[in-house]
């Protein structure tokens, strides 16, 4: 299954086309010609189970969790999905500004890491701090929606993942786009421009979709 198919034509990914705005990122001065809006996968839960199920086949394979752990707002979505398909435990750290995890994680227990995109990598580090205060690990591999990082390894780790893609962010005083005299628009607060007025994308079943 084409996965970054099934996600445009959901209205979750938004790629430059060449011409007029392109992408600016709320919580930090960044822009893009791409961007990845993890709020259209959990508005949908058939969308969400099916992406979940998916990445359950391939990863269940290879291992059998206690628990599933990840951190809020989009991996607590993906993260209760996969436990229930995993049959184990679910966790998560408070917050990656507070990186809490208040939940009784053995030494022993096996964790599988979980979350909707993997880029910098910043909130994953987050966890496994938590985690190595408990005094455990993570087992491989990462399990994403959609790696970004530029690599199938992040920190040691295999990842596997729906989508597997090498995109552009720029400061914004550096970003091309904005020299050749395109709009830089807050992607999340203003989706509705990117999506454009093309109707069939509200919902379009990931089972219909082919290679």
């Amino acid at each position: 299954m084409n996965w970054e198919q099934v996600l445009i034509e959901n209205g979750v990914i938004w790629q430059y086309p060449g011409n007029g705005i392109h992408a600016a990122y709320s919580l930090r001065d960044k822009h893009s010609d791409f961007y990845f809006n993890s709020d259209y996968i959990v508005r949908s839960p058939q969308l969400l189970k099916e992406a979940c199920q998916a990445i359950f086949k391939e990863v269940s394979r290879a291992v059998k969790p206690d628990w599933i752990v990840t951190y809020p707002p989009y991996g607590l979505n993906i993260g209760f999905c996969l436990a229930d398909l995993f049959g184990c435990k679910f966790a998560y750290i408070k917050s990656p500004e507070q990186p809490e995890l208040n939940f009784d994680i053995a030494k022993n227990d096996s964790v599988l890491f979980c979350a909707d995109d993997l880029y910098t990598g910043g909130s994953f580090r987050k966890v496994k701090q938590a985690l190595e205060i408990l005094d455990t690990g993570i087992q491989e591999p990462l399990s994403v929606i959609a790696n970004f990082s530029g690599s199938k390894r992040f920190d040691g780790y295999e990842v596997f993942s729906l989508i597997e893609k090498q995109i552009n962010i720029w400061d914004s005083n550096d970003c091309p786009l904005c020299a050749s005299g395109s709009e830089a628009v807050l992607a999340r607060r203003e989706w509705h421009k990117f999506r454009g007025p093309i109707k069939s994308r509200d919902r379009i079943s990931p089972v219909s979709a082919t290679d």
